[in-house]
């Protein structure tokens, strides 16, 4: 099963990150527009414990593929979150490999 073109997003309404003495605060927002999206699937049978015979789905080969030129990152908030907002666009490649892992474990 194959899907492409999936959008997605993400909203964090509020967060707070201390890193020595700087205290971020703020929200965030991320949207992911162009997510692709590869399910292979194992049929099979299963038994209930009442007897009865019913049909069972496992996931096989999962590969999700986002595109780490069509996400955007916003962060905003106090005076260091927008400061980190700036150099959001730096971290793109290594937050769309996270997610990517997750999703696909996930599944």
């Amino acid at each position: 099963m194959v899907i492409k073109n999936l959008s997605g997003g993400y909203h964090c309404g509020s967060f707070r990150a201390k890193e020595w003495l700087f205290i971020a605060k703020g929200h965030i927002d991320v949207e992911l527009n162009t997510i692709d999206l590869s399910v292979g699937l194992k049929f099979d049978t299963q038994v209930l414990p009442d007897g009865t015979v019913m049909p069972q789905f496992e996931p096989r080969d999962v590969n999700l593929d986002i595109n780490r030129f069509d996400i955007k990152i916003h962060i905003s908030g106090n005076i260091w979150a927008d400061f980190a907002g700036a150099f959001a666009a730096i971290f793109q490649g290594l937050i769309c490999d996270l997610l990517e892992n997750v999703a696909e474990t996930a599944l």
